[in-house]
């Protein structure tokens, strides 16, 4: 691991003589390692890639000013130390499971509602975020495109191709708030309390991509799916959230089976990491092929299009 002299000073200053450091999940942008001390007290580095968007977006940065705003409201931890030459963010070690891991094991909704509670907090008591996640209806159209060139065309993709104009309406009539951005369970970490661990991708949209995401990574079954956003509407007033909910999970799942299909065959994915994204790409689309045969959600689109 190449953890920079800067930030290997300050761990050591503060706690003594590193003893081992250990490589944790990463995403496509970043490595992320745990690092233990003679102290006892362990440390999370993560060292992001050289990334802009096309909007002169950097990740490092986002995380950087995202992290200090939600550790401000006890829902992250905070950022301790920050390695700009070399894109390095260290923070406290929260040791516990990550919401994947625990509904391995568990049936136990509680976790979800508390993590619902965590949304709440982001979405209401954060000032708004300069980037849009969801810029315009042609995002739709871009993600329609990614999905057919690595699935092909087939009757989800039709389906959703005829609606296309009443998906993009009912998600683009929320209000948009500073929202998480990358609500994948393995970012939610259960300890004392529930810590969102990976804010690269905060910005400003509806507040539901935050629910769907979620939603989909866990594969909920329709029934907890819907107490998820009850549980959410509950919390805040907003109408036309269900329809929201439904529109957001189709543009998501897409995106993300285009975004995985195109670095399964990456040569610089390594196996593991492609066994973990194919489960993922099937995950997804058997999520979209239910959401888009659900008799419910297609009457509402039947229904916008009169």
């Amino acid at each position: 691991m190449n953890l920079s002299i800067k930030t290997r000073e300050r761990i050591e200053n503060e706690s003594g003589k590193i003893f081992s450091i250990a490589p944790l999940v990463g995403g496509m942008r970043s490595k992320v390692f745990r690092i233990d001390t003679q102290s006892g007290r362990s440390y999370v580095a993560k060292i992001h890639h050289r990334y802009h968007d096309d909007r002169g977006f950097s990740k490092f940065e986002n995380e950087v000013e995202s992290l200090s705003t939600l550790s401000s409201l006890g829902i992250s931890p905070r950022p301790l130390f920050v390695d700009r030459d070399n894109l390095t963010i260290l923070s406290e070690f929260i040791e516990g499971l990550n919401l994947e891991q625990y509904f391995a094991n568990n049936n136990d909704v509680v976790p979800l509602e508390k993590t619902v509670d965590i949304m709440v907090r982001a979405h209401t008591q954060c000032l708004q975020h300069p980037f849009l996640f969801y810029r315009d209806a042609a995002e739709l159209g871009e993600a329609i495109e990614l999905y057919r060139s690595f699935v092909g065309e087939d009757n989800t993709i039709m389906a959703i191709e005829k609606y296309r104009k009443e998906i993009v309406r009912a998600l683009l009539t929320q209000k948009e708030h500073f929202i998480l951005g990358d609500t994948f369970a393995s970012n939610f970490v259960i300890s004392n309390s529930i810590y969102f661990v990976d804010a690269e991708l905060c910005s400003r949209g509806p507040a539901v991509i935050d629910l769907c995401q979620m939603a989909s990574d866990l594969s909920l079954c329709p029934e907890t799916k819907r107490r998820l956003v009850h549980a959410y509407e509950e919390k805040v007033n907003m109408d036309g959230i269900t329809e929201a909910f439904d529109a957001a999970t189709i543009y998501m799942n897409l995106f993300m089976i285009g975004i995985y299909s195109r670095e399964m065959k990456s040569n610089d994915t390594n196996i593991d990491r492609r066994e973990i994204m194919r489960s993922r790409v099937e995950k997804f689309k058997q999520d979209l092929y239910h959401l888009i045969s659900n008799a419910e959600f297609s009457r509402y689109l039947r229904e916008e299009r009169r």
